[in-house]
């Protein structure tokens, strides 16, 4: 059996495909003039991604990938890992903060 790998550049534009048919009004950022800074939190993401979890990793299945990256994005990533722009907070600190901040203004006024 052949072990499943994550799909890299060969899988972007069959992505960009399927992103654009459930998102037609949205421009793909390589239809618009380029800045160099464009891409940069992507290739954050996925610099972190792969040497954080993928590097070394061999998974069996397609399906166990895709579970293990799910775990990694969704219950970490997105949760408990402490990103630099937004201040060494983890996204949903940083959403709460946000949220109570905007409701004392709120309030405030």
């Amino acid at each position: 059996m052949q072990p499943a790998t994550v799909p890299g550049i060969f899988g972007a534009g069959r992505f960009l495909f399927r992103f654009q048919s459930f998102h037609p009004k949205q421009i793909h950022s390589s239809e618009t003039t380029r800045n160099c800074w464009d891409n940069a939190p992507t290739e954050s993401f996925f610099d972190s991604l792969k040497n954080e979890r993928v590097h070394g990793t061999r998974y069996s299945t397609r399906a166990e990938a895709e579970a293990d990256l799910f775990d990694y994005i969704e219950l970490f990533y997105n949760h408990r890992r402490r990103h630099s722009t937004l201040g060494y907070a983890s996204p949903t600190k940083f959403m709460e903060d946000w949220i109570n901040a905007q409701h004392k203004q709120k309030f405030a006024a």
